[in-house]
Parts: C-alpha cells; structure tokens; sequence
C-alpha cells in the first residue's frame, strides 16, 4: 500500500446499503479482520471508477480476502431447471405443457427485471451521495491551494515591513481578484481579535458544489507559525488539512 493510497478517504456500503465514511485504509482494513466487511461488500475511494467489490481492491489494501462460495440457485431458477423433464412425459399425461413453460419464463424474467431495478436504485443511493461528497472536496481542495499561496507573500510583506499586509500590498491582489470556480474571494489583512497576526481569509464559492458563507483561514502569529480555522464539515477536508485544523 502506498503512502497516498494508505491516507486516501474510503467509503463503503454497510447490510442496510447505507454509505458509511470517510475512513482511512487502515480502518477499513481493521473492519475487514473483525468480519463486519467481507469480499462482496461495495467499497469507493476517489481514483477508482465506482463501486467494487472489496474482493477486487483487496491487494492494494494489503488484505487476502476469500471469494464467496457459489450462489444457491433461486426457486425460480430450480422451477426453470425441471420444466424438460415435465415435457417430456409421455403424450396424453397432460396437455399444458407448452403454457406452464411460458408461464415460468414470463416469471422468471420479471423476477429478473424487478430485482435489476432494485440493484440499480441501491447503487444511486450510494453513488449519488458519494458523489456529491467528492465534488465538495474538490472544490475545498482548489480553495485549500489558492490560500496557502498567498502564505509566502504575506510571510515576505511582515518581515520587511513589521506589519500585516492588506489586499493590494507587495504581490497580493484585491479580493476578489482571486474569484474563481472554487473561490469567491480571499480577504489578506489584520485579524481583529487577536493582536498582532496576520490572516489569510477564503470564502468559497456557491458553485458547483453548495458551499457559500463558508470559510478557510490561515492565521500567521507572531511566531511565524500558521494556524487553520474552518467551518466546513471535516469530511470536506483535505486529511493533511485535518490534522492542523484547530
């Protein structure tokens, strides 16, 4: 397992297909060795192409996972499998053959068709979440990046001047300058109720994903360290972020 693959999100769908996660790939692994997830059980992280099986990311998650045994035939299936020989009794046993076999395929088919409709209305209840969930990291993820470079300019302007810059100071543009699909603009300047840092303010856009009025800020103190502060839902994090987020 690489390290990018070890501190990857992963999402997966519990007996009542219902989405559970984040979680890293050493809890899902954990899972997996207590019995709560097996080979069958849907898993996603992002980079794979949808939902698997956790049989078939078994070996990047370091795991051996043993495949489910065959599945037992249904009643319908075992009806099917006995209609040659009810047709090949003698004539004059009976003379609805021919009509019970249609019957029995008309019903198999609709079994058929009825639980196909179910799978796929358990697939978009999983996918259409996860996805919605992927598009809104994304989004932070761009803000995350358009914030943390404007770190080094701010860093540049109070070393060589004792003071915090403001929008429009050295290199750093006005705010809404740094409009975009992910930000709405990225305020620079004093922060108010802490004397003496300096803040990096990122207001994210209301497109794609919802996430107007929400913020990321990186407060630089008198130290030269930076601090993040956020109200968005920790799963939205990067886990980097996550970790220094205070």
């Amino acid at each position: 397992m690489t390290r990018e693959q070890a501190m990857s999100d992963w999402f997966y769908s519990d007996p009542q297909f219902q989405q559970q996660g984040p979680l890293s790939a050493q809890a899902l692994v954990a899972l997996c060795r207590e019995g709560r997830v097996d080979g069958q059980t849907l898993v996603w992280r992002e980079g794979l192409p949808g939902w698997l099986p956790l049989a078939q990311v078994a070996a990047e998650l370091g795991l051996v996972v043993v495949a489910a045994g065959p599945v037992p035939a249904s009643p319908a299936a075992a009806t099917a499998g006995r209609i040659p020989g009810i047709a090949a009794r003698a004539p004059g046993a009976g003379g609805g053959s021919g009509s019970s076999r249609t019957a029995v395929w008309v019903i198999v088919g609709a079994a058929i068709f009825v639980f196909g409709i179910a799978v796929l209305g358990i697939l978009a209840a999983i996918a259409i979440p996860a996805y919605h969930d992927y598009r809104m990291r994304a989004q932070v993820a761009q803000a995350v990046v358009a914030g943390q470079a404007l770190q080094p300019a701010v860093e540049a302007w109070s070393q060589a001047n004792g003071t915090c810059p403001r929008n429009g100071d050295g290199d750093i543009g006005a705010a809404e300058s740094y409009a975009g699909p992910a930000v709405a603009s990225i305020e620079v300047g004093p922060i108010d109720d802490v004397d003496g840092e300096c803040g990096i303010l990122v207001w994210l856009a209301d497109q794609p994903s919802g996430l107007k009025d929400k913020y990321l800020q990186w407060a630089l103190d008198t130290d030269g360290q930076w601090h993040v502060s956020s109200d968005l839902a920790r799963r939205h994090l990067p886990a980097a972020l996550r970790d220094a987020l205070e």
